[in-house]
């Protein structure tokens, strides 16, 4: 092999493993802001849930008068 073959690989391997560990570093950062306002609002959300699931939507009732047609 050619020294500057060997140069130039290495170059690139030690570009990749920066790349790559600059993408990790950068994409965990901002989780942690999410991830509390994600834990303030949990109580709210599964309360409004609640609220939602329990709307009684007249399918259960089988004696629903009939419309005039």
């Amino acid at each position: 092999m050619h020294a500057n073959s060997i140069g130039r690989r290495f170059l690139r391997a030690v570009f990749f493993v920066t790349a790559v560990s600059l993408a990790a570093n950068v994409g965990a950062a901002p989780l942690e802001p999410v991830m509390s306002l994600a834990a303030k609002e949990k109580a709210l959300l599964l309360d409004t849930l609640k609220e939602l699931v329990s709307i009684e939507s007249g399918s259960g009732d089988r004696e629903a008068p009939r419309q005039d047609q």
